[in-house]
């Protein structure tokens, strides 16, 4: 499980969604690739739910520290050079399956707002993993150098797009 994400708030909701990624990385992979100033960001805003009379626990400080403790989760947040963002928003299973859109993961996404997600399934799933990795080894140390060193490493094929695909960015 490859999550790319913009925010990926402290709040209730959040922390739930986390829980079930602690969980299923003790059997498989879940990397997480956070925007910094995004996700910073929204921690900081005060929580709240739409439900009159809910008292909201202790908020973690920071997710990625949550995401980490106790489990096999592995973090990276992308820096913020010249106050830029990555406004990513992508979920992706088995390099086969991926959810993509305007959601980021924080309970105004799931109550109040309508951001909406998409799945999709063949060749964009590949390529989308493709630039997971690509984001991934250029937030690690040595930045661009490990992004070149991704770039230069032989990939599976995609696979041909089905008759009538077009190529979107």
């Amino acid at each position: 499980v490859l999550v790319r994400l913009y925010i990926f708030d402290t709040d209730p909701y959040s922390l739930q969604l986390a829980d079930l990624l602690k969980e299923r990385s003790k059997s498989i992979r879940v990397q997480v690739l956070l925007d910094n100033l995004g996700t910073i960001t929204a921690a900081r805003a005060p929580a709240r739910l739409p439900y009159a009379g809910v008292t909201l626990p202790k908020a973690p400080r920071s997710i990625v520290d949550y995401l980490e403790a106790d489990s096999k989760v592995r973090v990276r947040t992308l820096a913020n050079p010249w106050m830029t963002s990555d406004h990513t928003k992508t979920i992706i299973i088995d390099n086969e399956r991926v959810f993509l859109g305007g959601m980021n993961i924080g309970q105004e996404y799931r109550y109040e707002w309508h951001d909406l997600m998409v799945e999709v399934e063949g060749p964009v799933a590949t390529h989308l993993a493709r630039e997971f990795d690509l984001a991934w080894s250029q937030a690690a140390l040595g930045g661009d150098l490990a992004r070149l060193q991704q770039l230069l490493e032989p990939r599976a094929d995609a696979g041909a797009a089905p008759a009538g695909a077009v190529v979107m960015r």
